[in-house]
C-alpha cells in the first residue's frame, strides 16, 4: 500500500481578491511549492487534487506557465504521480470537459498529471491493489469495478459535516452518508467546500475535504489551509498546516472592519424582517429599497445598482 498526499482547491490565479494586501500570484505559487515538497518528503506516492485547481479559464498564459514548471519540477525529479478531477472553475462556462482551458493545457503538458474518470487507474508504484475512480464537477459517482481492491474516489461535490453551510442549503451530501452510500469506496477526498470535513467509520475509512488552499475572503480568516498524508495500509491520517502569515499582514484590517460591521447591519436589517419590526408589511422589494437608501453611504456604487437591478423598474432608488 502507500501514503498519498491530499490537498485542498487550489484556485491558482494572479488576481487579487478585494481584502487581500500581499502579492497574491507568489502567495499562491509558493504554497503549491510547499504542497509539492512536503508530499516527497513525506514519501506519498501519489498527490491529490480534487477540483477548482485553476480559479478561472481566464487566468492568464503565464500564470499557467509558471504552474506547468513546478509540475515539471516534480516530475523531473521525484518519483510522484498527480491525479485530479475537474471542477467548475476550471471549466468554459461551466460545461463538462476542460477543452480549451488552463486545466486542459496542464494535463497535456505534464504527463504524470491524471484526471480520473470512471475507469479504474492505478499509481506510478505499481501496486494493482489500488484502484483510483474520479467524479468530476457535474458527472455521476462512478461504481467501483471490483469490490476486493482497495478503491479511492475523488471528486468535486459539495460535501458538508453535521450542519449546512447556510439555511436553505439544499444541494449537497454529508460526509457520514456518503460512507454508508458508496460501502466500496475505502477512501473518499472531496473538493468544492472550502471548509475543511473529515468523517470517519470504525474500519478506517474516510472521507476527506480539505478546503481551499488560499483565504479569499474575510470570512476565512480563521481558516487554516493544509494538505493530509493518508496511509491506505494503517488508515492514519496526518493534516500538515500550511505555512501562512497571520490575517493582519494579508487582509486589510480596516476593510475587514467596514466589511463586518456592514454585515452586522444587515443581519439586524434581515433579523427585523423576519420578526416584523420596523416595517408596515412584508414587502421584500419596499423594504430592501429602504435598507439600501438609508445605508447607501457605506455600500459602494457597485452593489447599489447591482441591488436596483434586482428591485422593479418604478422603484425610486437614488445611487
Amino acid at each position: 500500500m502507500m501514503k498519498i498526499g491530499i490537498c485542498g482547491d487550489q484556485h491558482w490565479t494572479n488576481s487579487k481578491p478585494a481584502n487581500r494586501i500581499d502579492d497574491y500570484e507568489d502567495t499562491v505559487l509558493r504554497k503549491l511549492d510547499w504542497e509539492i515538497t512536503t508530499c516527497v518528503e513525506r514519501g506519498c506516492v501519489a498527490m491529490v487534487f480534487p477540483g477548482d485547481l485553476f480559479d478561472s479559464y481566464k487566468v492568464p498564459y503565464g500564470l499557467t506557465q509558471k504552474v506547468i514548471q513546478r509540475f515539471r519540477a516534480g516530475e523531473m525529479y521525484h518519483t510522484m504521480d498527480f491525479v485530479c478531477v475537474f471542477g467548475q472553475h476550471d471549466q468554459r462556462y461551466h460545461t463538462l470537459g476542460t477543452e480549451n482551458t488552463p486545466l486542459g493545457v496542464l494535463l497535456e503538458a505534464v504527463p504524470s498529471l491524471v484526471l480520473l474518470d470512471d475507469t479504474p487507474a492505478m499509481t506510478l508504484d505499481g501496486d494493482e491493489r489500488v484502484h483510483w475512480y474520479g467524479a468530476s464537477w457535474g458527472q455521476d459517482i462512478p461504481v467501483p469495478r471490483n469490490k476486493l481492491m482497495y478503491n479511492i474516489l475523488v471528486m468535486h461535490k459539495m460535501v458538508i459535516g453535521d450542519k449546512k453551510l447556510w439555511e436553505g442549503q439544499t444541494e449537497y451530501s454529508e460526509a457520514s452518508k456518503l460512507l454508508k452510500e458508496f460501502p466500496d469506496y475505502n477512501l473518499i477526498i472531496t473538493g468544492d467546500n472550502h471548509q475543511r470535513i473529515i468523517a470517519r467509520d470504525q474500519r478506517g475509512r474516510a472521507v476527506i475535504n480539505m478546503g481551499s488552499m488560499m483565504r479569499s475572503t474575510i470570512a476565512q480568516t480563521e481558516h487554516e489551509p493544509g494538505i493530509a498524508i493518508f496511509d491506505t495500509e494503517t488508515s492514519e491520517l496526518t493534516i500538515i498546516p500550511i505555512p501562512t502569515q497571520p490575517a493582519e499582514k494579508v487582509f486589510s484590517v480596516e476593510k475587514v472592519a467596514v466589511e463586518k460591521e456592514r454585515n452586522e447591519k444587515l443581519d439586524l436589517f434581515v433579523n427585523s424582517l423576519q420578526q416584523g419590526e420596523g416595517v408596515e408589511k412584508m414587502d421584500f422589494t419596499a423594504n430592501l429599497a429602504n435598507f439600501v437608501q438609508a445605508n447607501k453611504e457605506e455600500i459602494t456604487d457597485g452593489v447599489i445598482r447591482e441591488m436596483k437591478d434586482m428591485l422593479p423598474t418604478d422603484t425610486k432608488l437614488e445611487v
